[in-house]
């Protein structure tokens, strides 16, 4: 497992970087849930949406 300080410190590159690390995105219910206070947004554009597959 890698260090947190081993991923790229720009937000692009870092939200690339974890988008094909995982696969997968947060559908708009795991959003609301987990992040309540902002408005839902598509972070991994490529990514499965769990549960739609």
């Amino acid at each position: 497992m890698k260090a947190f300080n081993q991923f790229p410190a720009d937000p692009g590159q870092a939200t690339a970087t974890l988008c094909a690390r995982l696969g997968t995105t947060l559908s708009q219910e795991e959003w609301t849930r987990l992040i309540p206070e902002s408005s839902y947004r598509e972070v991994c554009p490529n990514a499965t949406v769990p549960g739609t597959r």
